[in-house]
């Protein structure tokens, strides 16, 4: 699963060689990652010798019911580990736009809440949303490309 932010510019091509299949950056209206410290009752003397820290992975994203979509992964695959890119500077077909990317691997999880439906809008362009946070397994790994 690949996710994506702040796309720099009108250039950044979704059909450049090597642009991932499986974005989901369409249905995404706000993603970011977490850090905590662990909850002070579980965690080890080593946990906390070494500063040990928690990740997530946090996401507000459409309801979109399609196949191969995150709403569809959370509502299909609860549980799972899932790998996933995210590329905060965007990603496009020119070099300066592929600047750094991160690289996880996080458990699906469905929102504590709403998962499906919400309120009524007038507007034909509106669309439900759904918020989510998925505990990463380490921290995420940072690759300038």
């Amino acid at each position: 699963m690949v996710l994506w932010a702040n796309t720099p510019n009108a250039e950044a091509d979704p059909m450049a060689p090597g642009f991932p299949e499986d974005r989901q950056t369409a249905d995404v209206s706000r993603v970011v990652i977490t850090s905590a410290a662990p909850d002070a009752e579980l965690a080890t003397f080593g946990d906390k010798a070494a500063g040990a820290r928690i990740y997530r992975l946090e996401f507000v994203a459409v309801q979109n019911l399609h196949m191969d979509t995150l709403w569809r992964t959370v509502w299909e695959h609860a549980g799972e580990v899932v790998p996933v890119e995210l590329y905060p500077e965007g990603y496009g077909q020119r070099e300066e736009f592929w600047r750094s990317k991160f690289t996880m691997d996080a458990v699906v999880s469905e929102p504590d809440g709403d998962i499906l439906g919400g309120d009524a809008n007038p507007s034909p362009s509106a669309r439900f949303s759904f918020a989510c946070s998925w505990a990463l397994q380490a921290k995420p790994v940072m690759t300038d490309i």
